[in-house]
């Protein structure tokens, strides 16, 4: 009724919204305010930032779908980077999920910066990212093969698991610079690094 009502007032009182105490209460004012504010509205999009550390997953998540809607690309992409770093892991893994959904849109940019997220502390995250990433990555993309090789000197065996994974669908059998990047751990000195390196090798080196 608000969303119909249209007017000052109603925008007043749907910011109120976002206040609410009640969850789906600030879900339903995220999810409403493409339909009540224009596209680049300061106000709007400073309180679906706000909406954006929730306590709950459900608010958040409308909170990153409007918050395309509302803001140009670069303010997302801001915010999404922001939020990769806040100290709550569910605020960290909504902002995962939304750079996921925002690298649809071929942003090489967001496409980096979702490579960096397979250190992500929650494991579900990791295989998210590992999923996406052959997807939105051009094929034997050089910048995302090195971030990619980076991660086979992780000190986490699932972060180490799902780099192999992704190398493996992105770059393929016979990629140099992917052979090359994973060679470099061959030698090194913790032997679960070595082992993982081992593996991905053999996913990778032409037969």
């Amino acid at each position: 009724a608000l969303v119909r009502w249209g007017g000052h007032e109603a925008l007043e009182a749907m910011l109120d919204l976002s206040r609410d105490p009640a969850p789906f209460m600030r879900q339903a004012f995220a999810l409403a305010m493409p339909k009540v504010f224009e596209k680049g509205d300061d106000r709007a999009v400073e309180v679906a930032k706000k909406l954006l550390v929730d306590t709950h997953e459900e608010v958040r998540s409308a909170a990153w779908e409007s918050l395309a809607h509302l803001a140009p690309s670069q303010d997302v992409l801001f915010a999404v980077c922001e939020q990769l770093a806040h100290w709550l892991p569910g605020v960290r893994a909504s902002a995962v999920r939304a750079l996921i959904a925002a690298c649809a849109s071929g942003d090489r940019r967001l496409v980096l910066a979702l490579a960096t997220c397979l250190e992500h502390s929650d494991a579900s995250v990791r295989r998210d990212v590992a999923a996406a990433l052959p997807s939105l990555a051009r094929r034997g993309d050089q910048e995302i093969t090195d971030i990619l090789c980076q991660h086979m000197g992780h000190k986490d065996q699932g972060v180490r698991a799902m780099a192999g994974q992704a190398l493996a669908a992105v770059c393929g059998v016979g990629h140099g610079r992917a052979i090359e990047g994973v060679c470099r751990y061959l030698d090194h000195g913790e032997a679960g690094v070595r082992l993982s390196a081992a593996e991905v090798l053999r996913s990778i080196v032409p037969r």
